[in-house]
């Protein structure tokens, strides 16, 4: 049962019906506008491969994947079989967004009309234990491919973010939010020429580092499956529904907006965990291990806070208002952030986060002790 579908976005593309109960979205875009056009990713991981791989379908589309890692790079040339439709092409960057020379050179030599900005560090638990590394890559990473394509007049700029990022209690989720606040910024100090927005998703059902492939990767090992306990839930979107959103959002969406699916349900940890036995015709007393929530982890997650979203105009996607801040309220405290990750002072680090991001919640747990280094 098990041989093929050992990749974990294989497998949830293929059984995601059975896994999250429900009948799969489809968020149409036009192909025609994307044909001749001139495309760059950052980050060649499950979403940014799903995007690479649809839009390599359209005639005439000029792609770049940006990665700092050689093996996401040749997931997504194997899945995109290395080339695409009829005069299309694609090349692939080896390089970190927060490399700023490098990413600046990227943009202004192979001139993008958009930008997907997808790189970021996902894992909860990961990005708890070093928050310097996240902020370096989620929050200053964000800024440097952001000001590329500023500077460069890109069309449009689109940060793909999380659902982590609403009333965050994680620093990831705290990072991505900041995120959000930069590009949603009023006033860019490139201009407004590129029209900037988000699009937030939920938990990428079969994405690196997602409970469906710990659990494949368990049951490949003959492991107990981790599961939290309680009612934790989350809200879960499969590879081909999180691209198809993104691409259909890009289009909908105007500068400065956040949009979000409105078809993802929640599903009980506890009701997948049933379901994936099920699916594998496993033992229903297949061994689990059972852990409480880590720090960082909430038992459920939302896609907006406050005010209720307004329709976007596309099929299953609405719109929540960016913050808008001015960008001259941002831009000193960002240069302070800098200075204290590049000084490695994870107290400075989280402090700033916490100023600019007020709605960061820590618990015990995550508040640091007195350290200037990790």
């Amino acid at each position: 049962m098990l041989a093929g579908v050992l990749d974990p976005e294989v497998f949830a593309d293929r059984y995601a019906e059975a896994l999250l109960g429900r009948s799969l979205h489809e968020f149409p875009f036009p192909e025609s506008d994307w044909q001749q056009r001139r495309v760059l990713i950052t980050g060649a991981g499950t979403v940014g491969r799903g995007i690479a791989t649809r839009l390599m379908a359209v005639p005439g589309l000029q792609l770049a994947v940006l990665d700092h890692a050689e093996q996401p790079l040749f997931r997504t040339r194997m899945a995109t079989g290395g080339r695409g439709a009829a005069g299309s092409g694609i090349r692939w960057v080896l390089g970190s967004v927060r490399e700023r020379s490098l990413v600046h050179r990227i943009v202004e030599e192979f001139q993008p009309d958009t930008v997907f900005h997808t790189a970021a560090i996902k894992h909860v638990a990961i990005a708890e234990a070093n928050p310097v590394e996240t902020v370096r890559t989620n929050v200053l990473g964000t800024e440097v491919v952001l000001s590329a394509a500023l500077s460069a007049g890109v069309e449009r700029f689109v940060l793909v973010s999380t659902d982590k990022a609403v009333e965050p209690v994680s620093l990831m989720g705290a990072s991505k939010r900041l995120a959000e606040r930069l590009v949603c910024a009023a006033d860019h100090p490139a201009g407004s020429a590129t029209a900037c927005m988000v699009v937030r998703s939920g938990n990428v059902l079969g994405s690196t580092g997602s409970v469906l492939a710990a659990f494949l990767h368990q049951v490949a090992r003959g492991g107990a499956l981790p599961v939290r306990s309680g009612t934790a839930e989350r809200l879960f979107l499969t590879p081909s529904e999180t691209s198809g959103l993104i691409l259909a959002a890009t289009a909908a969406g105007r500068a400065g907006d956040i949009c979000v699916p409105m078809v993802s349900t929640a599903v009980r940890l506890a009701d997948l965990t049933e379901r994936f036995l099920r699916v594998l015709n496993l033992d229903p007393e297949y061994p689990l291990a059972v852990s409480q929530l880590l720090p960082g982890e909430r038992a459920s997650e939302k896609l907006w806070s406050g005010t209720a979203p307004e329709a976007s105009g596309a099929p299953g996607i609405s719109v929540v208002s960016g913050s808008g801040t001015p960008w001259d309220d941002l831009e000193r405290p960002l240069s302070e952030l800098g200075i204290a990750a590049h000084e490695l002072n994870v107290n400075g680090v989280i402090e700033i986060l916490r100023q600019l991001v007020v709605e960061y919640a820590l618990t015990d747990e995550q508040v640091p002790e007195e350290r200037e280094h990790q």
